[in-house]
């Protein structure tokens, strides 16, 4: 192995005002810092790979590479004429890679006899010689351009010269690359803050993108017909948008300027007209409201417009409407129960996210705990590792719980036992109703009949029951949640939209409420708030919840309190729904089949392969959906199963699922994921494939 010099890139363009050494050095390392993020990235970049089949043509060469390290390992960027395998797998450690030295040393090496180096990897692959050439920028080492001959060959100066011109040239590309991603990063740091800044504003911003920009140089009216015609909602915050009786901003976007402002009356030409005349500036201007909006009296707009090279492209706005207390209030108060619904719906959002990798860490320990335990036999610290393994299980029924009651996902009806469900989290619900209530209490019926529902759903339906009755009682009183067997008559039957017959009853009773009639025939309007109690979306969310179940709510109040139940149709079982093979089934074991496991958690991913492997079958694995892919094509062998995770980075598993039934259509499919409920419609519409909880 031998060695050559590497000349230095030229410095960076340096402004004739120097900024002083500190601030050019962080300049530099802010640039490195991004060269090096953009190599690293796990995607695949063309223009990089046109560099290395360049160097493959140029040298001449069979295989090119540029890599950089990472984790301990070489990964690979960029490639051309690497054999399938090897591109597949991406990533080689550093200790079995020829790159190390110009990775860690920043220099160029050359082996001209791979064989002499017993290197396993160039063995494996036919490389007989090899040079590598260090990605410089300034003085850090931030990858490595390296090619692969097939014969054994003494590298010439030539050789050395070219690969560093092509090194230099994949440096120029990188630092385009970089600039880009900084770009990208700046814009989303604009963008959140612009975000920042508008969703608490008790003013309507928003701003229009021109499909096709105005001329500067026509008349104003022509330019303001132009902005009428062309012009698109881009952006816009919460409250302009629940002033337009919308839930979210992105309801609104693509509308047409001229819904904003209801049609282009006289009135809007005139303002824009203004707009124009005033060198793209209205400060202040009061139009008629949109018809529909939450507060109906004039508003009042203000406008900008931005001009690139004479002509307009965009015009951002703010409005305000009335704050007295007929029309303001109301709209206030329609701003701030949509508020409190997104808040809630991120807070969902941010429990489904934190219980999906709080389960993956739990999978882990289980899984070591029982792997562990088979190798324990009678050894005394053996019931340590059931004690870990049960407490890991109530973790996991916890976490499964957070998860329900924090995601919206496709309904997955199923025959359930709502005492069942309901005893698996009267814990939770019990927290939730907090000291607001002296007592909480369950009750029950001992042969509660099954229902046909989705689990996840009812969980949900329960929290916002418990929720809404909480707040909208006096504090103190008992919270009883409770079930019971009834048969609807004809004409219960007939007020609850359900068939005559036996049915199940879930209901919440607090014991301090009353409600007169009409409120309780008006609950459940959307937009109803009676006085003292507050807003009922839970209880809609609720009453769609049981609608969709072919179920109802019932309400009803007295002396003893107000009672909101659930109401199902009892059903003994799901006609022509296949039986399901029980727990006691032996398990399986393997005779030397394939398995490809996928799986983005390291942890999780050892725990599966090890367990297969001590079952008997060959493993294969993969960090995501794109490394399975190539590994798929490239194996020779056949792969009998595809084990693989539902939520991952990139492909989904259930995307992953359906492209491996195109090139692998003999492999049957296993879906896992610690909340299989999600997995259900997508497993029974793929024939073949199953799912893992």
């Amino acid at each position: 192995m031998t060695g050559a010099g590497s000349p230095g890139l030229k410095a960076p363009f340096r402004p004739e005002t120097d900024p002083g050494p500190e601030l050019a050095t962080m300049h530099d390392a802010v640039r490195t810092a991004a060269v090096a993020a953009v190599l690293g990235a796990g995607d695949r970049e063309p223009a990089l790979d046109h560099v290395a089949r360049v160097a493959t043509l140029a040298l001449p060469a069979i295989a090119a590479v540029i890599s950089t390290e990472r984790a301990g390992g070489e990964v690979y960027k960029a490639w051309w004429g690497i054999p399938e395998p090897l591109a597949a797998r991406r990533t080689v450690p550093l200790l079995e890679s020829l790159t190390r030295g110009v990775l860690r040393e920043g220099r160029v090496l050359a082996v001209t006899d791979t064989g002499a180096t017993g290197n396993a990897l160039a063995h494996a692959f036919d490389w007989a010689a090899w040079l590598g050439a260090p990605l410089r920028l300034g003085d850090v080492t931030v990858g490595a351009l390296w090619v692969a001959d097939g014969a054994r060959r003494n590298w010439s100066e030539r050789d050395v010269a070219l690969l560093e011109g092509l090194g230099a040239t994949a440096v120029q590309i990188l630092l385009a690359l970089a600039d880009r991603h900084t770009a990208g990063v700046r814009l989303r740091d604009h963008s959140a803050r612009y975000e920042a800044l508008s969703a608490d504003l008790s003013a309507g911003v928003w701003c229009v993108d021109l499909d096709v920009p105005v001329a500067t140089s026509l008349t104003p009216a022509d330019q303001a017909a132009h902005i009428l015609e062309h012009a698109r909602l881009a952006e816009c915050n919460e409250a302009f948008a629940h002033a337009l009786a919308r839930t979210f901003p992105e309801d609104l976007l693509g509308a047409r300027f001229t819904a904003l402002f209801d049609g282009a009356g006289t009135s809007v030409r005139t303002a824009l007209t203004d707009f124009v005349r005033n060198g793209y500036s209205l400060p202040r201007v009061r139009l008629p409201a949109p018809s529909g909006a939450r507060a109906v009296r004039d508003w009042t707009w203000g406008l900008e417009g931005v001009v690139d090279a004479g002509r307009l492209v965009r015009v951002w706005g703010v409005v305000r409407w009335p704050t007295d207390a007929a029309t303001g209030q109301a709209a206030a108060a329609a701003t701030g129960v949509a508020a409190a619904g997104q808040k809630a719906d991120a807070l969902g959002r941010l429990a489904a996210g934190v219980a999906h990798e709080f389960n993956n860490v739990l999978t882990t320990i289980r899984g070591r705990a029982e792997l562990a335990l088979r190798d324990s036999g009678s050894e005394p610290w053996a019931a340590d590792l059931v004690e870990i393994r049960q407490a890991s299980d109530r973790a996991v029924a916890l976490t499964r719980q957070l998860y329900a009651f924090g995601r919206e996902h496709e309904p997955s009806p199923e025959l359930m036992r709502p005492d069942r469900t309901a005893a698996g989290v009267d814990t939770v619900l019990q927290h939730l109703a907090g000291d607001r209530v002296t007592a909480f209490r369950t009750d029950w019926a001992p042969d509660t009949g099954p229902v046909f529902a989705d689990v996840g759903g009812f969980e949900r339906a329960l929290v916002h029951l418990v929720s809404w009755l909480r707040d909208a009682a006096p504090a103190g009183g008992q919270l009883r949640l409770w079930t019971a067997n009834e048969r609807l008559t004809g004409s219960e039957a007939a007020e609850l939209g359900i068939a005559p017959g036996p049915c199940v009853v879930m209901a919440v009773t607090h014991s301090l409420l009353r409600l007169d009639a009409d409120t309780i025939a008006r609950i459940v309007e959307p937009e109803f708030s009676p006085r003292g109690v507050g807003g009922s979306e839970g209880l809609v969310a609720a009453l769609a919840y049981a609608r969709r179940s072919q179920g109802n709510v019932r309400i009803t109040s007295d002396e003893h309190g107000t009672t909101i139940a659930l109401v199902f149709p009892r059903r003994a079982q799901v006609p022509g729904r296949k039986a399901v093979a029980g727990d006691d089934a032996p398990a399986a074991t393997g005779g030397g089949e394939t398995v490809l496991v996928v799986e983005d958690q390291e942890s999780v991913r050892g725990v599966a392969r090890r367990t297969l492997l001590l079952q008997g079958y060959n493993v294969m694995e993969a960090e995501n959906a794109e490394v399975a892919l190539e590994l798929a094509a490239a194996y020779v062998g056949r792969i009998h199963v595809l084990l693989t995770d539902v939520m991952m980075p990139g492909l989904s598993g259930t995307e992953l699922a359906q492209r491996i039934g195109e090139i692998r259509p003999d492999a049957r499919i296993v879906l896992m994921s610690g909340f299989a409920g999600d997995l259900r419609p997508t497993v029974e519409a793929q024939p073949g494939a199953a799912f893992l909880e």
